[in-house]
């Protein structure tokens, strides 16, 4: 009998420590809607968008980076790191919801590694 108690408690125990995607079904991701306000490419392999919550689509379009970016501080608003192929398809404007895992780079406007984008309708 101890010799199953103890297999069952290894199974439970490395079950558990085994590598798991994230998805919007994980409860550890954290979520953040807006409207995509700004694109920018970093380098060839880091590009972001910001995401400006509480904002619509007329707020935002024409508007320079400096406005932009007061925006984003005065409402919470991101960059996110997205990949290369998701980047070329996202548009400015568009409202988004952002996952992303609950750690952010520390600097003006936090910078956050997105890990799925939802676009939304109206």
């Amino acid at each position: 009998m101890k010799k199953v108690a103890i297999v069952l408690i290894m199974v439970f125990f490395l079950s558990g420590c085994g590598g798991q995607n994230q998805t919007v079904d994980d409860p550890s991701l954290e979520k953040q809607e807006g409207v995509i306000a700004h694109k920018r490419e970093i380098d060839d392999n880091d590009n972001q968008i910001l995401l400006i919550p509480n904002t619509e689509r007329d707020e935002v379009v024409d508007k320079s980076v400096s406005q932009l970016t007061g925006m984003a501080l005065e409402k919470g608003g991101a960059y996110y790191y997205v990949d290369s192929d998701e980047y070329i398809d996202l548009v400015v404007g568009t409202k988004a919801m952002v996952y992303w895992n609950g750690t952010q780079e520390d600097s003006e406007i936090p910078q956050r590694e997105a890990q799925q984008i939802d676009l939304v309708s109206e």
